[in-house]
């Protein structure tokens, strides 16, 4: 048994499907249909979750691309529902799913839960590239842009047309996650996105917004280094608050740690 998928249009040929994670927070990917070929952006956690948009693609007679925001085992492990698509991310990602570490953690998943995990298959991506990516979709232009910091393969998508920029996890609500600590880096490429022209930011995790939560996360990772402040969590559940509870714990200890 998979996640439970939810889909929604986000606007005209762009769509948001969304699963619960065990850990109480819910996960978002996106299909973006262009004139002549789609792209699907991370793909959850199993190639099950990923039946609603096989079923859009089908309808829309579309080829499809796939890109990896990232190599986190909730953004990719979806992959292997696209045969014969071309998979799109940094050098890293690829390098991440040809990993032990990543097999480690597959393994890990599947003996807690099988039902959910038995036909992921680590796909890795094909092309891959360094700095930034653009996609022509016929229509539309994917750009893909490496933004490190939240993992070093991270990257976001932006669609220039629809001045819509899809985040992956290096933005998302109530604050990121860190795993390394290019906490000032991090933060400056947050905040030049900013004051770009956005009309929808899009997060992996948490609520469809606009550049403003960008300026939050920038924020947050420029404070984490002074006085514990906890950020509010109070629209969550109490499973992804206790999450995220100790996710700021961690960042904390993470960024303190790298201070001289």
């Amino acid at each position: 048994m998979t996640g439970t998928v939810a889909v929604t249009r986000v606007q005209d040929d762009i769509y948001a499907a969304e699963c619960r994670l065990d850990e109480g927070m819910e996960v978002r990917v996106l299909l973006v249909l262009g004139a002549r070929r789609a792209a699907v952006i991370d793909t959850l956690t199993s190639p099950e979750e990923m039946a609603p948009f096989l079923s859009i693609l089908s309808e829309s007679g579309r080829p499809a691309i796939v890109v990896n925001t990232h190599a986190d085992w909730d953004h990719v492990w979806g992959n292997a529902a696209f045969p014969g698509a071309m998979v799109v991310g940094h050098r890293i990602c690829r390098q991440r799913l040809l990993g032990e570490e990543e097999r480690r953690v597959l393994d890990e998943k599947r003996a807690e839960r099988p039902d959910r995990y038995a036909q992921v298959r680590l796909v890795p991506p094909d092309l891959t590239f360094d700095t930034a990516l653009a996609l022509d979709l016929g229509g539309l232009t994917l750009e893909l842009h490496h933004l490190p910091g939240h993992t070093e393969d991270c990257l976001m998508a932006y669609l220039p047309e629809r001045r819509l920029l899809f985040a992956g996890d290096c933005a998302e609500e109530p604050f990121p996650l860190l795993s390394t600590t290019r906490l000032e880096s991090w933060a400056a490429g947050l905040r030049a996105w900013s004051e770009r022209d956005l009309a929808t930011v899009i997060p992996a995790h948490g609520r469809i917004g606009g550049a403003s939560l960008l300026r939050e996360n920038a924020a947050y990772l420029e404070a984490l280094r002074g006085p514990d402040v906890m950020p509010s969590l109070g629209r969550l559940n109490p499973t992804a608050a206790a999450f995220y509870r100790e996710s700021h714990a961690q960042n904390r200890a993470m960024a303190r740690s790298s201070v001289v």
